[in-house]
């Protein structure tokens, strides 16, 4: 399941990283751990998500 990524910068957006940091991605991580791995904003935004708690 793509969905939940903004069509303008190609991004997941805030839900689905918050849903793969707790393990409840109910699609193939697969993708979301591809697109972070290559991905330096959704890198820092994956970071500052875990800093700020709220993972």
């Amino acid at each position: 399941m793509i969905a939940r990524i903004s069509n303008e910068e190609q991004h997941y957006d805030t839900k689905t990283f918050d849903e793969y940091l707790h393990d409840r991605w109910n699609s193939d991580s697969q993708d979301v751990t591809i697109h972070i791995e290559n991905c330096p904003q959704c890198q820092r935004r994956i970071e500052n998500m875990v800093n700020d708690n709220w993972a």
